[in-house]
């Protein structure tokens, strides 16, 4: 982690907002980890709350702590509407992990980072806010700003 930034970004991969702020990180040399939807049933979460939270994230062999995360750029998508999803249906496993896995990831930022992710689309994919929050903000002040 370079000066101890760690940014996470979650949504579709082929979101081209979310791409174009992924290739200004890496170009930035910045630390980031990237949770793609595509891949929700391979994701799992975990989060502890006690006297702290604790949060891990583990995408097939790939763990992210999320403690460690210290900004984050989120445009999620309803994950239910991804078509293996929405084809297995509402009663589906599938359906039933990729929601828990949306709320908890939506919990976490909402109460570690203050982002609220909202539906803002009402046909296809129900796209959320747009939200950056970033305890080192210049990083992303960087990234949108450098041509």
């Amino acid at each position: 982690m370079r000066d101890g930034t760690l940014v996470l970004l979650w949504g579709l991969e082929s979101d081209p907002p979310l791409a174009a702020v992924r290739e200004q990180l890496h170009s930035l040399g910045v630390a980031n980890e990237f949770v793609d939807q595509r891949k929700i049933l391979d994701t799992d979460v975990q989060l502890n709350v006690g006297e702290s939270i604790d949060a891990s994230l583990r995408i097939r062999k790939r763990e992210i702590d999320l403690n460690e995360v210290t900004a984050i750029y989120v445009r999620p998508y309803d994950s239910y509407q991804l078509p293996e999803i929405a084809n297995a249906g509402p009663q589906s496993l599938g359906w039933q992990h990729a929601t828990e896995v949306d709320d908890i990831l939506a919990s976490w930022s909402e109460n570690h980072f203050g982002v609220r992710c909202q539906s803002a689309g009402s046909h296809g994919f129900q796209q959320f806010k747009t939200n950056i929050s970033c305890s080192k903000f210049r990083v992303l002040v960087l990234a949108f700003l450098r041509p």
